[in-house]
């Protein structure tokens, strides 16, 4: 018995397609800028645990990293604050560090690699 292959062809149909191009638009994250707008007591010595009061504070120890400078001085080169308690993303406590000498400092917070400076300058005085 023979087989035999026959061919069909069917028409083609000829459909215009329009390509749609796929655009994913990736906004990059905007850091948030951490402010610290007071504090309390507004005169302390070293050693004290005063509450900073702001925004945009991070949500654990790990992400805020706060120090002491002197007043003109580069950010982050004074004396580093330990965290004691975050209440929330604006209010926590802090110990002023132990070895803080005489003289005027300014505040300085960093959350997630944004940086900003207290506008009120601290005053420690000798006793």
């Amino acid at each position: 018995m023979k087989t035999q292959n026959n061919l069909i062809l069917l028409p083609l149909l000829a459909i215009g397609c329009i390509e749609v191009e796929s655009q994913l638009i990736v906004q990059p994250e905007i850091p948030v800028q951490p402010a610290i707008y007071s504090f309390f007591p507004d005169t302390f010595d070293p050693g004290t645990t005063i509450t900073l009061y702001g925004e945009n504070f991070g949500t654990s120890p790990l992400e805020n990293f706060i120090t002491f400078d002197q007043a003109g001085s580069e950010a982050h080169s004074g004396r580093i604050a330990r965290i004691k308690q975050i209440y929330n993303a604006e209010m926590l406590q802090i110990s002023v560090p132990d070895d803080l000498t005489v003289g005027t400092y300014t505040l300085t917070l960093t959350v997630k690699g944004s940086t900003n400076n207290c506008p009120t300058l601290i005053n420690i005085s000798a006793h």
